[in-house]
């Protein structure tokens, strides 16, 4: 898991430690920089975020850099045209993604039920 707030950090830390998650850490990022090492990752989720980045093109790029060759990233956000000024459409978030050298894999529209929310998955050539 990785994070910009040093406390969240250590909350995700330590219900990992108390729930024997031996399998999970948690990194601090920054606003352009996961945190993550580079080709240390086979997937990505972003659930509910992506609207948030400040600087989307440079987080993009360090998540493509974090991703292994063939590396699959899903990204769960809202559809704009059903939710106003938040979250980005599918057709355009794939532009923005294919600009850091994504490629589209799949898009889910409804993702939880009839909630106005997509799954798309990209992945790393």
């Amino acid at each position: 898991a990785t994070e910009i707030d040093g406390d969240l950090v250590s909350v995700i830390r330590e219900k990992a430690k108390s729930r024997g998650l031996t399998n999970l850490s948690a990194v601090m990022g920054t606003r352009t920089d996961s945190g993550l090492d580079e080709g240390c990752c086979d997937a990505v989720v972003l659930r509910m975020v992506y609207h948030q980045f400040d600087h989307p093109e440079e987080m993009m790029a360090d998540i493509y850099r974090s991703l292994r060759p063939g590396g699959l990233l899903a990204v769960v956000e809202w559809d704009r045209s059903s939710f106003g000024p938040h979250g980005y459409g599918p057709e355009g978030l794939a532009e923005r993604l294919a600009r850091s050298g994504f490629e589209e894999v799949e898009v889910v529209k409804g993702w939880i039920g009839n909630a106005p929310q997509y799954c798309a998955v990209f992945k790393r050539p």
